[in-house]
């Protein structure tokens, strides 16, 4: 069977039209064949005719041990076997119908053919090579124009931490501080942005260190920004500080602390949340009564599955016939009607002790009853 193909060969931005004889057994083999190239098959159909009606040159290749015969359109022997080397094709033999050219012609066609493809491969790798450069140098300049764009910000936030902490600043950590400023600007005249990084991030350590001790000293002061909250002014300006320092850091592509990864991640909304957290906590520790709640909606949950589980367990015992002893699920249903009576009286928490002793009575009374209830309309 033979099939005629037309197609579309794409590299890069161009477009190469594929139109050839497929000589296979099978439509799947032809369509198979095509794809390995990556040739997009706009039409293909069965062809009928002799080979040669189609056109004159034609080439081989080997598939599973297997030579399968390609005709194609060009006039040029040479450049067929170029253009088809270079769609992918391992092209084993190639000639003509009209005029079938020598075995050493053909093998001198292929191995130019070949060379050829060779030298074009390592042209547009060279190429790709070239581009790549030119778009990292292009990011590159980027990422320096926006850290140098970034240390006007740096400088201030340097200057604003001095001035705050003056004279409580250890002399080791401003000697440091000095020093990486003139470096910074000194860098900012260089194309260096890798020692800008590290320098702003050594810097930024430093300057939390220096407001953290500051924070620390000054909490007798602070004043909280509501009478029932323990959330103070020095609070939201360190935590707009390091929401300012996180974003400096991924301006510049610098890494950013562990333990400032919440700004990197939600930004201005961790400062709410860090603050929302602080508030949270504490009324946790100030509130016992909260626990007892707690404790009391886990303790109604737990009694309410034992005298569900025990009722249950009596009434499978009642419908199916078997020899179990219910004795386990009505001790549960013991506990479990007691205890929520009980529960609930020990709720309301009154002085009046009588009143509980009453409602404790109710609670058994009314167990018993309800067991007389099952026994009586259940039993077999």
């Amino acid at each position: 069977m033979t099939f005629s193909v037309n197609g579309i060969k794409q590299e890069k931005e161009e477009k190469h039209a594929v139109d050839i004889l497929v000589c296979v057994d099978s439509l799947m083999l032809a369509r198979n064949i095509l794809e390995q190239q990556n040739i997009l098959i706009l039409s293909i159909n069965e062809y009928g005719q002799e080979h040669k009606a189609f056109w004159d040159i034609y080439f081989t290749i080997n598939l599973n041990l297997e030579d399968i015969d390609i005709v194609t359109k060009f006039t040029d022997i040479q450049k067929a076997c170029d253009f088809f080397a270079f769609v992918g094709f391992d092209i084993a033999k190639i000639n003509k119908y009209s005029s079938p050219i020598s075995p050493l012609k053909m093998a001198e066609i292929i191995a130019q053919s070949k060379a050829e493809v060779e030298k074009r491969k390592v042209e547009d790798k060279l190429l790709l090579e070239k581009s790549k450069a030119k778009q990292k140098k292009i990011y590159a300049d980027q990422k320096l124009d926006q850290a140098k764009e970034f240390l006007a910000r740096v400088f201030e936030r340097v200057d604003a931490t001095v001035k705050r902490s003056v004279g409580q600043i250890p002399i080791m950590d401003m000697n440091k501080i000095k020093y990486m400023t003139e470096e910074l600007k000194k860098l900012r005249m260089g194309t260096n942005v890798e020692t800008i990084r590290d320098t702003v991030e050594e810097l930024f350590t430093i300057l939390e260190r220096i407001n953290a001790a500051r924070y620390e000293s000054q909490k007798a002061q602070a004043v909280a920004i509501d009478g029932e909250s323990i959330i103070t002014d020095f609070d939201i300006q360190e935590e707009a500080e390091k929401l300012e320092y996180t974003q400096i850091l991924q301006s510049i592509h610098a890494n950013v602390p562990l333990r400032n990864q919440e700004y990197k991640i939600f930004g201005a909304s961790a400062v709410y949340l860090k603050l929302i957290q602080r508030e949270f906590w504490h009324k946790l520790e100030n509130t016992s009564g909260l626990f007892y709640v707690l404790y009391d909606i886990t303790e109604l949950i737990a009694l309410i599955l034992v005298t569900l589980i025990g009722i249950t367990t009596i009434i499978n015992q009642i419908y199916i016939v078997t020899t179990a002893e219910p004795g386990l699920a009505y001790a549960l249903v013991t506990i479990g009607i007691r205890w929520l009576v009980i529960f609930f009286a020990r709720l309301r928490r009154t002085k009046n002790i009588g009143r509980l002793i009453l409602l404790i009575g109710l609670a058994i009374l009314a167990h018993y009853l309800l067991m007389r209830m099952v026994a009586s309309n259940f039993a077999i």
